[in-house]
């Protein structure tokens, strides 16, 4: 961009910018290309003159604008490009390209083509059905069925099974809850204790935090071994 005061504009600058408005765009997309802000090129444009005929010389101006070379390249590009490229090849904005795209009865080729559908085969289907039993999420399947969640989605629906979008919570029986703490008085990281115990760290951090909160508190245990301590009364 040009500082404050640097306003020469160059016979190349002008003649960009002549360009580039009467091909369409706008003065902030101009402004760029220019090397000046977008209230340098309304103030030159309106020196120019071109501010007031943008409106009265656009419509009939569009038949220079499109000459047969460029309907015809148009139409080519049309068939593999989309309109962001088309309007950048052609040097016009993404609005009068759509205009005369939509004049010429075209299609871009990216606005024709849809997501191809996904096919389930019977091992893919198997292994849904197996991940699911097992409890696993959607985003899970979806990775190792290499398609989308929304897809697993619809499978899911259509087999009739059950949909939920966690994983089936870990079972803590007495057994693997005392080998937890006897991890932890070992010392053994979180990280160590879930591959130990085969699940995931959040559940370990799950279950160590409820058994946190469950354990009584050293007053209680000092009031309950002060109980014990106390001789029982004698009998009358």
């Amino acid at each position: 961009m040009k500082k404050i005061g640097e306003t020469t504009w160059t016979a190349e600058q002008t003649e960009t910018l002549t360009r580039l408005w009467n091909s369409g765009l706008t003065a902030a997309l101009i402004a760029p290309q220019v090397d000046f802000s977008r209230g340098a090129v309304l103030g030159k444009l309106s020196r120019l003159g071109l501010l007031k005929t943008r409106k009265t010389t656009m419509r009939p101006g569009a038949r220079l604008l499109w000459p047969d070379e460029k309907v015809e390249e148009l139409r080519r590009l049309c068939a593999k490009r989309s309109l962001k490229e088309i309007a950048a090849v052609l040097e016009v904005s993404v609005d009068v390209a759509r205009r005369k795209i939509r004049s010429l009865g075209l299609i871009c080729v990216r606005a024709r083509t849809r997501a191809r559908p996904v096919v389930w085969t019977d091992e893919k289907t198997a292994l849904l059905r197996r991940l699911r039993d097992e409890g696993e999420s959607l985003a899970k399947i979806a990775a190792a069925c290499g398609v989308n969640e929304t897809s697993v989605s619809g499978k899911v629906r259509s087999l009739g099974l059950p949909v939920r979008r966690y994983a089936r919570p870990t079972i803590w029986t007495d057994e693997k809850v005392g080998h937890l703490r006897q991890l932890r008085m070992e010392g053994k990281t979180v990280e160590e204790a879930a591959l130990a115990l085969g699940v995931t760290p959040d559940a370990v951090r799950t279950k160590t935090r409820g058994l946190k909160r469950r354990a009584p508190s050293k007053r209680i245990l000092r009031t309950t071994a002060r109980a014990r301590a106390r001789p029982a009364p004698a009998d009358p």
